[in-house]
């Protein structure tokens, strides 16, 4: 039985439930190329949907328009009930602006290539969000971020600096940090891509863990066993379109389409 079929039985499959995050149409193009061509996905709380398919299909992309890091072109992003439209940026209002800013915070990310302050120490880089963006007082930020690097199993390198760190324990600070926002949903785009084989389990293990917790997470990865073992649904991409979708067991082990069957041997021989 995979992690999600025991953290899911409280959750009956006869009753559906609402989505927290929906993408609905989603479009982006880039020029005269259209990298992303009407995607749809829904994750409701305590989902874990996991993105696959070849360099260029447009998983990245998708997962950096979910927060408007990328401009979608068409399409909207409802998280909560709350739609966010596709709106040029010079043509957005101070409303509109600051919807956006309440959507980033409410939708965490963790990226490939960590992202850390590199003049701050491990606990400095997890204080900074909630100071800065939250409000929090210095005192309540620095407990809170005490309880999130034990959490992904660095309470011993607080106070070290990125540069003292492996690839591994920068990614899991970089993890801490994105929890201590107390996001809605997590993204992680490609986040064992940038790190050493041995590294990699350390980072998956704190994954899993949160899945284990019920965290809503949308994960980009090249880590077939993980998708399977965690997620909810498994989502391939294939040119900008969705080529395949399902429970991971379906899509991962009885793949229907030739681009689905081709990925997936490049990962088994």
């Amino acid at each position: 039985m995979s992690l999600r079929e025991k953290g899911n039985s409280m959750y009956p499959s006869s009753l559906p439930r609402a989505p927290l995050l929906e993408v609905r149409n989603l479009r982006k193009s880039f020029g005269s190329l259209e990298v992303l061509k009407g995607v749809n996905i829904a994750a409701a709380k305590g989902d874990i949907v996991t993105l696959i398919g070849s360099s260029g299909s447009g998983k990245s992309t998708l997962i950096r328009c979910i927060n408007f890091l990328e401009e979608p072109t068409q399409g909207e992003i409802v998280l909560d009930g709350v739609v966010y439209s596709a709106i040029p940026l010079r043509r957005r209002s101070r409303r509109q602006n600051a919807d956006l800013v309440y959507l980033r915070r409410k939708v965490g990310m963790v990226f490939q290539s960590f992202n850390l302050w590199p003049h701050r120490s491990a606990i400095e880089n997890v204080m900074e969000g909630p100071v800065q963006v939250l409000g929090v007082s210095k005192k309540e930020a620095r407990e809170n971020a005490l309880g999130y690097l034990e959490k992904v199993g660095l309470s011993d390198r607080i106070d070290y600096y990125p540069s003292q760190l492996s690839g591994g324990q920068q990614q899991r600070v970089a993890i801490a940090r994105a929890l201590a926002m107390e996001p809605a949903i997590l993204l992680f785009d490609e986040p064992t891509s940038a790190l050493d084989p041995e590294l990699v389990g350390e980072v998956l293990r704190v994954m899993q863990n949160l899945a284990s917790e019920g965290r809503t997470m949308i994960i980009v990865t090249h880590e077939m066993q993980f998708a399977l073992e965690v997620s909810s649904e498994v989502v391939f991409l294939s040119k900008g379109n969705i080529e395949e979708r399902g429970s991971p067991s379906d899509v991962l082990k009885s793949p229907k389409s030739e681009a689905l069957a081709s990925f997936l041997q490049r990962y088994r021989s």
